[in-house]
C-alpha cells in the first residue's frame, strides 16, 4: 500500500498536537504522589504531626467550608458535571471524525493525554487534601489504647458486655409495624445529631475535633445498594454520603463512620472504632443503640470464627427486638438477584484493591481489625 494513503488516513485538517509540556508536568505528580505517600508512611509520626494536625485541618477546612454553603450534594454534582462533560466530548469528538475533520489517531492521543492530566492532578489534590491520612500514626497510639492480641476469654467477655449493653439499649427505642429499629426523627433527624455525637466524642479523644459535618443523603443510593456500599466519604468536597436505603438500626453507626473519615481517619477498622465511640456517648438513645448494635455483631462475628458454641450462647441470649433487628440488616445485604451478586462481588474486589494501594495491606479484612480496638478499650475500662 502506498504509504502516502496511510498518512493521509492517519491526518485529518482538523488534528492538532497534544499539549505535551503540560501534560507531562501534570502526569509526573502521579509517581510524585507515589514517592509521597510512601516517604509519609515510613514516619507516621512526622505525617501526624505535620499533615495531619498541622496541614489537613487547613486544607480540609476550605474545601468543606464551600460544601456547606449549598444544601446539595457538590460531589455527586460534581460527578454529574464530570460524567456529562466526558459524553459530550466523546460525542463531539466521534462527530468530528465521521465529518473527516479528525482522525482517530488524534483524537486517542488527545483524550490519553487529557486522562492522564487529569489523573495526576487529581491524586495529588486527593493526597494534599486527605489521602496522606493512611500514613498518621495508628488510631489505638494517638489515643493511648493498648492493643495487643487477645484471649478467647476476653473476646467472650467483650462479647457478652455488648449483648447486655444492646439488651439495654433496644428498650429505648422506637419499632415499626415489623417490630424492627425506626429511626423516630427519621434519618435526616439523624444526621442532625452527628455535629453534637462528635463533639462530645472529641472530648475523649481531642485529636477528633474538627469543623461539623455536611453529611449528604446522596440520590444515587440505590446504585450504592447495588454495588454493596454503605457510604462514601468524599475528599474531594470533605462531604460525608450515606446510603439513604440502608436499615434504620445501622444507618447511624455508617453516618458516623463517614464522619470519621471527614475527621482525617483513613483507614477502615479505626472508622469503624469512631463511629461506634460517638455513638455510644451520644445523646441520642437511637445513635447510642445503632453504634453498640454495630459492635455487638463485629465481636460476634470474630467470636464465631474462634468459638462457634459460645457464640451462639451469647446470640440465644439477644432481646427479640435485637434479633429483628439483625435479621432486618442481614436479609437487606442479601444479593436479590445473581447479576447484583456478581455487581457485588466486584465492588467488593475494587475497594479492596483501594485499601491496599493505601497501604491497608489486609484490604477489606482490615474491617474486622475494628474488634482489637473494642477489647482494648474495654481493657482500659477494667474488662
Amino acid at each position: 500500500m502506498d504509504s502516502r494513503v496511510t498518512g493521509e488516513r492517519l491526518r485529518a485538517p482538523g488534528d492538532r498536537p497534544v499539549a505535551r509540556r503540560r501534560v507531562a508536568v501534570l502526569g509526573a505528580l502521579l509517581p510524585l504522589g507515589f514517592l509521597l505517600q510512601m516517604l509519609a508512611a515510613r514516619a507516621p509520626a512526622t505525617t501526624e504531626t505535620l499533615y495531619s494536625r498541622g496541614v489537613f485541618p487547613v486544607l480540609h477546612g476550605a474545601v468543606a467550608a464551600f460544601a456547606g454553603l449549598v444544601p446539595f450534594s457538590v460531589g455527586e454534582t460534581m460527578l454529574a458535571a464530570l460524567a456529562a462533560f466526558w459524553f459530550v466530548s466523546v460525542a463531539r469528538g466521534l462527530g468530528r471524525w465521521r465529518a473527516g475533520d479528525r482522525s482517530l489517531p488524534n483524537l486517542a492521543a488527545h483524550a490519553g493525554a487529557k486522562l492522564l492530566a487529569t489523573t495526576g492532578f487529581l491524586y495529588a489534590f486527593f493526597l494534599g487534601v486527605w489521602g496522606l491520612n493512611y500514613a498518621r500514626l495508628p488510631f489505638a497510639e494517638s489515643a493511648g489504647l493498648d492493643v495487643r492480641p487477645a484471649t478467647v476469654s476476653e473476646l467472650g467477655a467483650v462479647a457478652r458486655a455488648l449483648v447486655e449493653q444492646t439488651n439495654a439499649l433496644r428498650a429505648g427505642v422506637v419499632e415499626d409495624q415489623d417490630g424492627v429499629m425506626r429511626l423516630r426523627a427519621g434519618k435526616a433527624g439523624a444526621l442532625a445529631e452527628l455535629a453534637d455525637a462528635f463533639e462530645r466524642v472529641s472530648a475523649e479523644y481531642p485529636f477528633l475535633r474538627g469543623r461539623p459535618p455536611v453529611p449528604r443523603l446522596p440520590l444515587l443510593s440505590p446504585a450504592m445498594t447495588a454495588l454493596g456500599i454503605t457510604g462514601i466519604f468524599w475528599p474531594f468536597t470533605g462531604e460525608p454520603h450515606v446510603n439513604g436505603e440502608i436499615p434504620d438500626a445501622s444507618f447511624p453507626f455508617h453516618a458516623c463512620h463517614e464522619v470519621a473519615h471527614q475527621r482525617g481517619f483513613a483507614r477502615e477498622d479505626e472508622a469503624n472504632f469512631i463511629a461506634y465511640r460517638a455513638c455510644a456517648v451520644s445523646g441520642d438513645p437511637d445513635l447510642r443503640y445503632a453504634g453498640t448494635l454495630a459492635a455487638l455483631r463485629y465481636a460476634l462475628s470474630a467470636l464465631r470464627r474462634i468459638d462457634g458454641s459460645r457464640a451462639r450462647a451469647l446470640e440465644e441470649r439477644l432481646d427479640p427486638g435485637v434479633q429483628r433487628d439483625i435479621e432486618q440488616i442481614e436479609r437487606f445485604w442479601r444479593p436479590k438477584t445473581a447479576t447484583m451478586h456478581v455487581v457485588r462481588t466486584f465492588s467488593v474486589s475494587v475497594n479492596n484493591a483501594y485499601l491496599k494501594t493505601q497501604g491497608q495491606r489486609d484490604g477489606t479484612q482490615s474491617y474486622g481489625r475494628m474488634v482489637d480496638l473494642l477489647i482494648a478499650d474495654y481493657r482500659a475500662s477494667g474488662l
